[in-house]
């Protein structure tokens, strides 16, 4: 569901979000990111800050810290999963409500967190403060 989705990645080297634009994914366990480690990988593609050369990297995200790029259009921005510290959890529809496909109990406590996170991000306010 990232595939065309526009992301942040943090980068260690330079100590900032770098935006980038999902443009494939390989789920190989054997493919390698840019560090070489392997596992499944995101085909990223970063324009540089002048708006000139684009540079596309293959990054694991379950490796590197990551978000939706929340300049994206938000209803553009929620696919058919939740991201969950690089983890897609898929979702489907049962009487009217999205309900998550496992049952996890670890994945639906991230889930959770995930959705509160959304919440306070979206403005509406941490609990216990209004």
């Amino acid at each position: 569901w990232l595939v065309r989705r526009h992301i942040q990645v943090w980068l260690d080297t330079d100590n900032q979000w770098h935006t980038g634009k999902v443009v494939a994914y390989n789920n190989n366990t054997n493919a390698r990111d840019r560090q070489g480690r392997p596992g499944c990988v995101h085909a990223v593609e970063y324009q540089d800050a002048a708006g000139g050369d684009k540079t596309t990297v293959w990054e694991n995200l379950g490796r590197v810290r990551w978000k939706l790029d929340r300049t994206e259009d938000a209803s553009e921005a929620r696919g058919g999963g939740v991201a969950v510290k690089g983890v897609v959890v898929q979702l489907k529809t049962q009487g009217g409500k999205r309900r998550p496909v496992t049952s996890a109990p670890s994945v639906q406590r991230a889930m959770k967190r995930f959705r509160a996170n959304t919440a306070l991000a979206a403005g509406a306010g941490a609990p216990g403060l209004g």
